[in-house]
C-alpha cells in the first residue's frame, strides 16, 4: 500500500484559500485542507494571516443584522396565508399600487417638461451657432466694440490650440 504525498501549500495558495472559504479549517476543501494546515503549524506569516482572517469574520459576524422581531414574522406569514388563502395573491393591490406609482411619474413628467423643452432648445441653439459660425460673432462683436479686435476668429484659434496654455494667457 502506497501513501500519496502531501500537496505542499504555498503562502499565496493559503491567502487565496482565506479570501475564498474563509479561516475556518471545516469550510476548506478537503484536497487542500492538510497542506494549509501544514503550513499554518510551520509558518509565521500564514499564522498572521489567519489571525486577520479570524478577526475580519468575527467583526464580520458582529455586524450581521439581527433576525426580524417574532411579532413582525407573524404579522407577515399570517398576511401572506390570508392572500394565499384569498386565491388572488394580492394582484389587485398590486395593479393599484401600479397605477398609483406611474400616476406620480406621469405628474412629475407634466411638471418637467417645461424644463426639458428649454434644455432641448438650448442644445439645439449652442449646436446651430457653432455650426453656422455666429458663435464667433457673438465673442468677436464685443471685443471689436471695446478696440480689442482679435487677428483671428474663435474658430481659428480653437482649431490651432496646441494644448499649451501659454497662449491663452498672451490672449488675456
Amino acid at each position: 500500500m502506497t501513501r500519496k504525498p502531501k500537496k505542499r501549500c504555498s503562502l499565496g495558495q493559503f491567502e487565496k484559500l482565506l479570501d475564498a472559504c474563509g479561516p475556518e479549517p471545516d469550510d476548506w476543501p478537503r484536497e487542500a485542507r492538510a497542506g494549509a494546515l501544514a503550513l499554518l503549524r510551520r509558518d509565521t506569516a500564514a499564522k498572521r494571516l489567519h489571525a486577520e482572517a479570524l478577526a475580519l469574520a468575527a467583526l464580520l459576524e458582529s455586524a450581521a443584522p439581527g433576525r426580524a422581531p417574532p411579532a413582525l414574522v407573524a404579522r407577515i406569514l399570517k398576511a401572506a396565508g390570508k392572500t394565499a388563502r384569498d386565491g388572488h395573491a394580492g394582484f389587485d393591490r398590486v395593479v393599484a399600487l401600479h397605477e398609483a406609482v406611474d400616476g406620480a411619474h406621469r405628474g412629475r413628467l407634466r411638471a418637467n417638461l417645461p424644463h426639458a423643452a428649454l434644455l432641448a432648445a438650448s442644445l439645439m441653439l449652442g449646436v446651430w451657432a457653432g455650426a453656422t459660425g455666429f458663435a464667433d460673432q457673438l465673442v468677436t462683436a464685443p471685443l471689436e466694440f471695446a478696440g480689442l479686435a482679435p487677428s483671428e476668429t474663435l474658430s481659428e484659434r480653437v482649431l490651432r490650440f496646441d494644448g499649451d496654455l501659454g497662449d491663452l494667457e498672451e490672449a488675456l
